[in-house]
């Protein structure tokens, strides 16, 4: 068991002191504990499966498989998942989108960089920037802008390949 010493309440300011005041009361009161005052830091990551959809045909996934997670605290959302395609996946054409888990606030900036994307199209590694397409989906550019990913870009797609993306935006 760890010890902590909490500071004195009443001695924090602003929207934010009120709350910590009020958590540090409830501690040294016996009133609440840590997962009780914090419970969306102490809990799990929510499982959510990514949809891959397409500007042209659309891709399907088949055999493959999809698997996210995602933890909003507040109006911040991190986010991460990884499709792996199988022997019967086929990749479409056109540009890929993949779907945020909980909807993005307006106003951000279109393709406005939200994370970081790796995939292994033809076997190898490539880096690219996940970007906002609109407030429920993002693309993955390539850096420097050149091009979004697809089904030949950055590479011919292949059974055992993957894409992970993993980022952090403000809900709606």
């Amino acid at each position: 068991m760890v010890n902590l010493t909490l500071p004195t309440p009443g001695t924090s300011s602003g929207a934010w002191g009120t709350i910590i005041n009020q958590a540090f009361t409830d501690l040294n009161n016996g009133k609440a504990d840590i997962a009780n005052v914090v419970p969306s830091i102490a809990a799990p990551w929510t499982a959510y499966t990514p949809s891959w959809t397409s500007s042209g045909t659309l891709p399907a996934l088949g055999n493959g498989t999809a698997v996210g997670y995602y933890n909003q605290i507040g109006k911040s959302v991190d986010f991460r998942f990884t499709l792996t395609f199988g022997s019967t996946s086929t990749f479409g054409t056109g540009n890929y989108y993949f779907s945020l888990p909980i909807q993005a606030a307006a106003g951000y900036i279109l393709f406005q960089p939200f994370g970081w994307a790796i995939g292994t199209p033809a076997g190898s590694r490539n880096n690219g920037v996940a970007v906002l397409n609109n407030t429920s989906t993002i693309q993955v550019m390539q850096p420097g802008g050149a091009s979004m990913w697809a089904p030949t870009y950055p590479g011919v797609w292949a059974s055992a390949n993957y894409i992970q993306i993993t980022g952090r935006y403000e809900a709606a």
